[in-house]
């Protein structure tokens, strides 16, 4: 597993942690997680069960294959891509929920990963800053590993499945504005013909990673022509 992308992920985190030095990050009443965190998390405690099982059956590869999936498809290229706007911005109300999400991911992240890579994820560990509150030991390697049981209350399969459809947009609308060499400056909009429910929330996640305007849902079958 390339060491570079989990150390621009944890150097990532680190500079929005800088960002929000001297404000409290204290949750409040109005702490309201996104459906893309939610998501994450989802997601995450999919690959905290799947670790687990793979490792107790000394599948060393299989459970490398799931971290690598869950790092690099589904923390940096989709939900790091996702609040990388919102983590340059402290004062949107996003920041916050987005910034405690992302540094939940990345420390259980380098817990999995510990076991494969000991030496970097110590590394990061001791670099990351800590949240308040947040219990952590002086080392990675006495911290106790994720366990699914402490994930399940995450999962969520509808979820996963309605931004699977919705990642499958933003391939089609990237490759339509590649195909009619359109700039990123460009946003058109776009007519979505599908009949899966639970899209109309996910707009923003198209629109983010896609870099197109506003998305116009129907359940008519659209002429290409």
């Amino acid at each position: 597993m390339p060491l570079s992308q989990v150390w621009q992920l944890a150097r990532f985190l680190e500079l929005a942690h800088s960002r929000a030095a001297g404000r409290d990050l204290t949750p409040g009443p109005g702490f309201q997680p996104s459906l893309m965190d939610m998501w994450v998390l989802s997601q995450l405690a999919g690959c905290v069960d799947s670790v687990n099982r793979h490792l107790e059956a000394r599948d060393l590869h299989l459970a490398t294959r799931e971290l690598r999936a869950f790092i690099y498809t589904d923390l940096c290229d989709t939900y790091v891509e996702y609040v990388k706007a919102v983590l340059r911005t402290p004062d949107s109300p996003e920041f916050l929920p987005s910034l405690l999400i992302l540094h939940s991911c990345v420390l259980t992240s380098l817990k999995l990963l510990h076991p494969v890579m000991p030496f970097i994820t110590e590394e990061l560990f001791q670099r990351l800053p800590t949240l308040p509150k947040e219990r952590r030991k002086e080392s990675i390697m006495i911290e106790a590993f994720p366990q699914a049981l402490e994930w399940n209350g995450f999962l969520n399969t509808d979820l996963g499945r309605s931004v699977e459809v919705a990642l499958q947009l933003v391939t089609g609308v990237r490759h339509m504005k590649k195909t009619y060499d359109l700039g990123k400056d460009v946003t058109p909009t776009v007519l979505v013909s599908s009949t899966e429910e639970g899209l109309g929330p996910l707009a923003e996640l198209v629109q983010r990673l896609a870099g197109c305007g506003e998305l116009l849902f129907s359940e008519e079958k659209v002429d290409a022509a």
